[in-house]
């Protein structure tokens, strides 16, 4: 009876515009009760601290919903069909409490959607900054190629490569010794700068508890432990501008073993892109990112000795190994700077008096004899011919 007269009491009160509610015969619907108070009593256990019955009662049937139907595919209509569900059997209050929920899930969505948006915005910017960057970076290397190259890039086969060290061989043999006795280093193009030193194969150096190799983005800082150190005896910490580096020791001062190194590097790091590991428990390598790229270091920390940084030796390109709009600008500088070596004229000034004299062709009425042409080297001869 009390079930009826509560049944009745929500007709009266839901909307004409809300969907009928599902009604079920007495038999099944005793059913169901047995049922649900069944799992009600097995779940009331369960429920979190504080929380009634109810709490474990829903959680376990939206459980059941989740592992044996479809029905959270689609959480917005999941969500629909719940705030119904509650307005539907919560009269008035459950009306507006759907609709408060509503809104609060429109409100959610509108902000996952701006911050999406925004999201998006700066991954744009970030893509367009990067792309910019490597083209700047394209553009340097390129010049410092050309520059530490001097036209020596080519295209060789390893053929070619053996001819040339042979010839190379013999030419060192057979040249004669320039200078006397009294001549100075400073005339020798092989001697180093003062106070510095040669830089080992891998254009870097060796301290007096480290070794270290370099490009010109990075460096790599090898350290020697006692044999045998693990990983959690290892100190080693970096800030943008310092390094301290040692094994940690209970029978050493302060806990700090050998090797202890300590300073200031030669330019800022990448703190967030740099690390270090233990290999075989014997040699800790320090992997360096230079926050400015394209240099090369004299030392890694400014308390260690120099290496001549004019003797490093980047590794040697081969055109084949460019891409092709890198390889003809490569080729047409290289082409130019053996003309120039000539006294011939460059790509661009060999264009220009080809339309000259394709123009004077074009023209033979007209005399050229006494003419000036701007842009034009001063060897250029009008009357020769193509």
């Amino acid at each position: 009876a009390v079930r009826t007269k509560r049944r009745e009491g929500h007709r009266r009160i839901a909307s004409p515009s809300m969907p009928p509610l599902t009604t079920l015969p007495p038999n099944v619907e005793t059913n169901v009760d047995a049922l649900l108070t069944q799992c009600a009593q097995m779940c009331s256990p369960h429920a979190p601290p504080g929380e009634s019955a109810i709490v474990a009662v829903l959680d376990a049937f939206f459980g059941f919903l989740d592992r044996r139907t479809d029905f959270f595919a689609d959480p917005a209509r999941a969500g629909e069909a719940v705030r119904a569900a509650l307005a539907k059997r919560g009269g008035k209050d459950g009306a507006e409490a759907a609709r408060a929920a509503s809104a609060r899930d429109e409100a959610i969505e509108r902000r996952k959607a701006e911050e999406d948006a925004k999201l998006r915005a700066r991954l744009a910017r970030e893509q367009e900054e990067e792309a910019k960057r490597v083209e700047r970076l394209r553009a340097k290397t390129l010049e410092m190629e050309m520059e530490k190259s001097k036209g020596k890039i080519v295209d060789v086969t390893d053929e070619d490569a053996t001819a040339a060290t042979s010839a190379a061989n013999v030419d060192a043999t057979d040249a004669p010794v320039a200078g006397g006795a009294g001549d100075g280093d400073e005339d020798d193009p092989h001697a180093l700068q003062p106070g510095t030193m040669m830089p080992n194969r891998g254009n870097g150096g060796d301290a007096e508890k480290y070794s270290w190799t370099q490009t010109l983005d990075d460096a790599d800082v090898r350290v020697s432990v006692p044999p045998g150190t693990k990983a959690k005896q290892i100190s080693c910490e970096f800030t943008k501008n310092t390094f301290t580096f040692y094994v940690k020791s209970p029978d050493a001062a302060n806990g700090r073993g050998e090797p202890v190194i300590e300073g200031e590097f030669f330019a800022p790091i990448a703190v967030d892109e740099c690390y270090w590991t233990l290999e075989d428990g014997a040699v800790v390598n320090v992997f360096l990112q230079k926050q400015k790229g394209m240099l090369w270091w004299p030392h890694v920390l400014t308390c260690d000795p120099k290496i001549d940084v004019k003797k490093v030796e980047p590794e040697n390109s081969k055109l084949s190994d460019l891409d092709g709009e890198t390889r003809s600008t490569v080729e047409k500088m290289m082409y130019d700077q053996r003309q120039k070596s000539l006294g011939l004229p460059t790509a661009d000034e060999e264009v220009k008096q080809n339309a000259l004299k394709s123009f004077m062709a074009a023209h033979p009425e007209m005399d050229f004899s006494n003419c000036k042409f701007d842009g034009v080297p001063g060897g250029f001869n009008p009357g020769a011919s193509t």
